[in-house]
C-alpha cells in the first residue's frame, strides 16, 4: 500500500500538523508540513514542529530498521523485506536512513539468493533419493527445503509441498497392500469403537452427577495415578512414571507431589526423548514409518511440541490417507 495523499484545508496546514503530532503521528505531521511551500511565509512558522516531527520519524524508522535486521539474522527474509519496503514507502526519512534501509534490503536479496541455492541443492538431493527409492529420506530433505522457502516466498514453499505430496503418493504405491486379515481386524476395531461410542452416548442421557461426586471421583483418580506413577518410578519405568505424573498435573495443576516428581525426572525425560527419536530414526532409515510411529508417539507424550516427532507422525498419516483413498 503506497502513501495516500494528505488532504488538508488550505490555510489549515499548521493547525493540522500540530494536531497530528500531538496525537502521536509524527509521520503525518511531516507530510502535512511538506504541503507548505518554502516560499510561503508560514514555512518558517512550522520549522520548530518540523524538526521535532522529523526527529521522531527518524527514531521510529531506526526501531523498525533494527527489527528488520533481527528478522534478517533469523533468515526471515520475506518479513525483513516487507518491513524495509514499508519504511521506504511510508516514512519520510532522511537520505542517510534511506541509504541504510536500502543496504539492508540488498542483504535480504543476497540472503534469498543463498537460500535459493541451498534449496536447489536439497532438490537435487531429494531427486537422487527418490531415484534410489529412499522415500523417507526424500521427504525429510524436501521438508527442510520447504521450511527454507517459507522464509522468503510462499509460492516456492507450495511448489515444494506439491513435490512432497507426489513423493508420499509414490511411497504409498510401492507399499505391499494390507493383508485381508489385518483389514478385517481393522474393521472389527472400527465396529467396536462405534459400539462403544453408542454406549457412551446412551450413558450421556442420564442426569449428570452432582458436583461433589465429580470432586470425589477426581480425587480418587489423582490418588490412583499417583500410586501408579510412584510404583513405575520405583521399578525404573520412567516413561510410564512421567506420563502418570503428567496426568496427575492435568487433573490437579497444583499437586505438589507431581510437580516435584516431574522436576526430579526432567533429565530422565530429556534422555528418553533423545533415545526414542534415535529408535524412530532407525526405522526411518529402513523405510518403515509404521515402526517409527510408536516411538514418535512416546516422544509427543513426553514433549508435545517436539517438531521432529510431529513431522514423522504427519508423514505417516499422509501416507495412510493416500493408501485409504486408493483402497
Amino acid at each position: 500500500m503506497k502513501n495516500e495523499p494528505v488532504v488538508v484545508e488550505p490555510g489549515e496546514e499548521l493547525v493540522a500538523a500540530d494536531q497530528a503530532y500531538n496525537l502521536g503521528d509524527p509521520v503525518r505531521a511531516v507530510r502535512i508540513l511538506e504541503l507548505i511551500e518554502p516560499t510561503d511565509a508560514r514555512h518558517a512558522d512550522g520549522e520548530l514542529l518540523r524538526k521535532k516531527a522529523r526527529a521522531d520519524v527518524e527514531a521510529l524508522a531506526t526501531g523498525w530498521h533494527e527489527e528488520m535486521r533481527a528478522l534478517l539474522a533469523k533468515g526471515q527474509f520475506q518479513l525483513a523485506r516487507a518491513r524495509g519496503l514499508y519504511i521506504l514507502e511510508h516514512f519520510p526519512v532522511s537520505v542517510e536512513m534511506r541509504g541504510t534501509v536500502e543496504a539492508g534490503l540488498k542483504e535480504v536479496e543476497k540472503g534469498v539468493a543463498d537460500a535459493r541455492v541451498e534449496i536447489s541443492d536439497l532438490d537435487r538431493q531429494a531427486a537422487d533419493q527418490l531415484l534410489r527409492h529412499d522415500f523417507v529420506g526424500a521427504l525429510r530433505t524436501l521438508r527442510r527445503a520447504e521450511k527454507i522457502a517459507k522464509r522468503f516466498d510462499v509460492r516456492d514453499a507450495l511448489d515444494i509441498e506439491r513435490q512432497m505430496a507426489a513423493a508420499e503418493f509414490r511411497f504409498a504405491q510401492e507399499k505391499v497392500p494390507e493383508p485381508v486379515s489385518q483389514v478385517a481386524a481393522r474393521k472389527t476395531t472400527k465396529n467396536t469403537r462405534k459400539r462403544r461410542a453408542a454406549e457412551k452416548g446412551s450413558k450421556s442421557l442420564s442426569p449428570p452427577p452432582v458436583e461433589s461426586e465429580r470432586d470425589v471421583s477426581n480425587a480418587k483418580e489423582v490418588s490412583e495415578r499417583l500410586r501408579e506413577a510412584t510404583r513405575y518410578q520405583q521399578n525404573n519405568s520412567y516413561f510410564e512414571a512421567i506420563v502418570r505424573f503428567e496426568q496427575v498435573r492435568d487433573l490437579d495443576p497444583t499437586n505438589e507431589t507431581a510437580i516435584v516428581a516431574l522436576q526430579g525426572l526432567e533429565d530422565r525425560r530429556k534422555a528418553l526423548v533423545k533415545d526414542y527419536l534415535a529408535k524412530a530414526n532407525e526405522f526411518f532409515l529402513q523405510q518403515d514409518l509404521a515402526g517409527a510411529v510408536p516411538y514418535f508417539k512416546k516422544v509427543r507424550k513426553l514433549d508435545p511440541k517436539n517438531e521432529e516427532a510431529l513431522e514423522g507422525l504427519e508423514m505417516f498419516e499422509n501416507l495412510e490417507r493416500i493408501r485409504n483413498q486408493r483402497q
